[in-house]
Order: C-alpha cells, then sequence, then structure tokens
C-alpha cells in the first residue's frame, strides 16, 4: 500500500512538472517587460484600434486591387504580407499605411 501511494506522488509531482513548461513566446514578453523595453503606448493602441485599421488596410493594399500594374501588385503583395504579419501591432500598421500611401498612391 506504501508503494502505491508513492508511485501516485510521484505521478503527481511529474504531471504538475509537465503542466509548468514555459511557453517561449511568453517568456520572450516576459523579458521584454523586464527589460523595461515594452512600448505601454503602442500596446494599449494596439488593444484599442489595431483591428479597425487592420482591416481598413488589407481592403485598400490587397494585391489584387492592382492587377493591371504589375510594380504596384508586387509592393501591394509584400505589403499585404507584412500586414498578415503584423496585425495586432498597431505602430506597425501605421508604417505600413504611410508606405502605401507613397508607394501606391493610395487615399487612406
Amino acid at each position: 500500500m506504501w508503494i502505491a501511494i508513492i508511485q501516485f506522488a510521484i505521478l503527481f509531482v511529474i504531471i504538475l512538472l509537465s503542466f509548468r513548461k514555459k511557453n517561449p513566446i511568453m517568456q520572450e514578453i516576459k523579458s521584454e517587460a523586464m527589460k523595461g523595453e515594452t512600448d505601454f503606448e503602442n500596446t494599449m493602441q494596439s488593444i484599442f484600434h489595431s483591428t479597425k485599421l487592420y482591416n481598413e488596410l488589407k481592403i485598400v493594399c490587397h494585391p489584387d486591387r492592382f492587377l493591371p500594374d504589375v510594380e504596384k501588385q508586387e509592393i501591394a503583395d509584400k505589403l499585404f504580407q507584412e500586414l498578415t504579419e503584423h496585425k495586432a501591432n498597431y505602430k506597425k500598421l501605421l508604417e505600413i499605411k504611410d508606405i502605401a500611401i507613397e508607394k501606391l498612391n493610395i487615399n487612406i
């Protein structure tokens, strides 16, 4: 009986330790926060405004809108890839918006 209790305790500890594995993304966020490199203004803007800006930009910068012009279509394709990669980063979305206005001659 004591052997079964000890085995159960060991199994319980192993299960607890397996659930406490660190997520690498969370570790990166935590290390940035500990270094003081987190841009809290961008974080707050991203929480409340990034979805709206992303939805506007994904329509305006979609590569299919520039089918006749191959050069603009390639630029739009690169911008669209950046949009999908940074859709939750408000500061980066604003940079992409400025690039789109400059290179694609779009009024947003």
